[in-house]
């Protein structure tokens, strides 16, 4: 009966880390306005081409000086799918 639980509860572990590793991933990041294009124009390049993006601030302004992105996609390398904001 140990042997059995063992194999079980093994198995439950497999399922829930390969449930956890389909989960998108949340990249937050924060800092000074500075490098705010720079950092923007890094996300495009790793991203695959057709991903979306939001940002907020005032009428009229562009995603370089915004009060704040998010971006949602999937990465060129190993295909994860991200939500950096």
């Amino acid at each position: 009966m140990k042997a059995f639980k063992t194999i079980l509860v093994s198995l439950l572990t497999l399922a829930l880390v390969s449930a956890a590793s389909a989960a998108a991933t949340d990249i937050k990041i924060t800092g000074s306005t500075a490098y705010r294009a720079a950092a923007y124009s890094a996300i495009g390049h790793i991203l695959k081409p057709g991903y979306s993006f939001g940002w907020v601030g005032k009428a009229g302004s562009s995603l370089n000086s915004s009060n704040e992105a998010i971006f949602h996609g999937f990465t060129s390398t190993g295909n994860i799918e991200v939500f950096i904001g």
